[in-house]
């Protein structure tokens, strides 16, 4: 008898897919990967053709992404950009939502992985 994979793993699944299709994807690595039946938590290093590296972090909860922070890193690991919901910044409007810009934080909605490599895309 075959165990149907958890809501978690099918999710995590697309995850990979977004990246093993997507044209500024070179190659990514799990780094981290724990999945349960209603939740679960993935970090994968993702190298881009840009030679910076996307760093992904989301915690999966209740069919939908509850933790996040996808962080765009230079060669050497100077941090360009990064999207996160971290409670840190409650004067924003999109609390806790946000985006730092180097040394700035911004408004953010929460993004989604295909979100961040369009907006990648156009970038490079």
């Amino acid at each position: 008898m075959s165990v149907s994979p958890s809501l978690v793993q099918l999710y995590f699944n697309t995850l990979k897919d977004i990246l093993k299709n997507h044209p500024i994807v070179i190659d990514y690595i799990i780094v981290r990967e724990r999945i349960g039946r209603l939740e679960g938590l993935i970090e994968i290093n993702v190298e881009l053709i840009s030679n910076h590296q996307l760093v992904i972090f989301e915690y999966y909860k209740e069919k939908q992404v509850t933790d996040y922070r996808y962080q765009i890193v230079k060669e050497h690991g100077e941090l360009l950009v990064r999207w996160d919901n971290t409670p840190h910044f409650p004067d924003i409007k999109t609390f806790p939502h946000h985006k730092h810009i180097q040394h700035r934080v911004v408004e953010s909605v929460q993004p989604n992985l295909m979100e961040i490599l369009e907006e990648l895309t156009e970038i490079w």
